[in-house]
């Protein structure tokens, strides 16, 4: 009798790999379905849950993206950019107030973390607060000079403050 020979599963480095060439190449679904069956497999390997969650969001799937990265939470509680990914993820399903909360979360943890005060100042100009908007705006851009989605907000909300404000 032939001895059974069992299939090895794929290294953690080739998996990780392979999902993020899927995610660039824009076949997310591929990407998720493989790093789903790694992190069923291993569900505190923080890497890939962190990659499946920002495959989820890059998917527009953010109630899972958001699972994901409290599942992150679990293992690296005090991770800034998680918190971002959540606000992130939070204000995109229109969650506003948990939006803010998580971004002020990752701001308590580092204040000078990129993207966070990028996206507050998307949350504040939702929650009806182009001033505190631009506060963030500024803070980003003071940080991250180079930030072109933060160049061209505060831009527009610029002009749509000074158009308000000729209307008075």
């Amino acid at each position: 009798m032939w001895p059974f020979r069992r299939e090895e599963s794929p290294s953690r480095g080739k998996v990780l790999a392979r999902a993020q060439a899927l995610a660039r190449r824009g076949r997310l679904e591929e990407a998720i379905e493989l790093l789903e069956g790694y992190c069923k497999d291993h569900p505190d390997d923080y890497a890939a849950v962190v990659n499946l969650g920002a495959a989820y969001y890059s998917a527009g799937k953010f109630t899972p993206a958001i699972a994901q990265f409290e599942a992150a939470l679990r293992i690296q509680p005090d991770s800034p950019t998680i918190w971002l990914n959540i606000g992130a993820a939070r204000n995109a399903l229109g969650h506003v107030d948990k939006a803010i909360e998580a971004l002020l979360k990752a701001l308590e943890l580092d204040p000078n973390h990129r993207d966070c005060h990028f996206n507050l100042a998307v949350a504040q100009q939702k929650k009806g607060r182009p001033l505190a908007a631009m506060a963030e705006l500024e803070m980003e851009l003071a940080l991250n000079p180079n930030h072109k989605q933060a160049r061209e907000f505060a831009t527009a909300l610029k002009a749509a403050l000074l158009h308000e404000q000729s209307k008075e």
